[in-house]
């Protein structure tokens, strides 16, 4: 069983119309993918299993296999951001996350640590849509900070497309998301 999220038609027309922008970022800016920050968030659970947003369960040998665990086991939330001028965290979060904390975290712990990186000023920050990324403290920071230069929900420059995968680095290689 593979669980998906439902399309609507525009939602189809609005992540092609996001490829199509970042493919013409990329035209217009040879050095675009080099200022991409890319960041993402995964849940980790007491009980030894990771949130199954990215994973598929799947057995060739028994087919009925299901794997059983706990309805609300302990968590500890992992973020972390990766770009061509390095890594940023990872960061943790034992409590849930909410707009007050991601912001301070974004505020206190990641700005410092990018500041610092070559090209700051052209840098684009990237974030999926999850509902800590979309209060407007947050969104407005960002618009402060990378003024027409961040990815997300709510974003006046690359608006993040409806329940797009968020198949970034963090994914592959940071072993976040």
């Amino acid at each position: 069983m593979q669980i998906h999220q439902c399309l609507r038609d525009s939602d189809r027309q609005r992540r092609v119309d996001h490829a199509h922008s970042q493919l013409a970022e990329m035209e217009k800016d040879p050095q675009y993918l080099k200022n991409l920050i890319f960041s993402d968030e995964a849940h980790f659970f007491l009980h030894g299993s990771v949130n199954t947003h990215n994973f598929r369960y799947w057995s060739q040998m028994n087919p009925l296999w299901f794997h059983e665990k706990p309805l609300h086991s302990p968590r500890i939330t992992v973020w972390a951001g990766i770009g061509y001028h390095g890594v940023v965290g990872p960061f943790f979060f034992q409590e849930n996350i909410n707009g007050t904390n991601y912001l301070e975290m974004l505020q206190q712990k990641v700005l410092p640590v990018i500041q610092q990186w070559a090209d700051f000023n052209s840098l684009v920050f990237m974030q999926d849509g999850a509902p800590p990324h979309w209060s407007v403290a947050v969104r407005n920071f960002l618009s402060d900070t990378f003024p027409n230069r961040w990815m997300g929900r709510g974003s006046p420059t690359f608006p993040w497309p409806p329940y797009s995968p968020d198949l970034t680095p963090c994914d592959f290689f940071c072993g976040v998301g």
